[in-house]
């Protein structure tokens, strides 16, 4: 494990959605599963996570990114797709030295669920960078403050 300290950590920035407001309001309830230590926590957007904080100091990191390869553009893929490119966002993780805990995202509304990575030290640029190499329309990312923050790439 390669700790990364986030020392380009920039401030959350004030993004202008192209997306649909409803799917932006989706993204902003959905919940994003992380198991730590025999449970699971849901991160909340906007909302601070004791939780991520222990995460964080016991990884030596200030900064992580929830990141998904599934459904580019919203757009739903058969099940096989989407673990091949699950697969390759690995690959590159694993490529850029990164670590990461498998996750789950989820809707509290309907069946929709994701296969997703926390992945620890990567900064905001670094993690918009990924999400956008894999055609996402927002990422979730946090910094020193443990508040994840949705960040729209659309």
């Amino acid at each position: 494990f390669e700790a990364h300290y986030c020392p380009d950590e920039v401030a959350p920035s004030d993004d202008v959605a192209t997306l649909p407001t409803d799917l932006v309001a989706l993204y902003r309830r959905a919940h994003y599963c992380v198991p730590f230590q025999g449970s699971e926590t849901i991160l909340r957007i906007d909302v601070r996570s004791e939780m991520l904080l222990k995460i964080h100091r016991l990884r030596g990191v200030s900064c992580s990114a929830y990141l998904t390869a599934w459904n580019p553009g919203g757009r739903a893929l058969p099940l096989a797709e989407n673990i091949a490119r699950h697969h390759r966002l690995l690959s590159a993780l694993r490529s850029a030295g990164f670590a990461w805990q498998e996750n789950e995202g989820r809707s509290p509304e309907s069946n929709w669920r994701e296969t997703s990575v926390l992945v620890l030290g990567m900064n905001e640029a670094q993690a918009r960078g990924i999400g956008s190499d894999f055609e996402q329309n927002a990422i979730v990312w946090s910094g020193a403050d443990v508040t994840p923050r949705l960040l729209l790439l659309r």
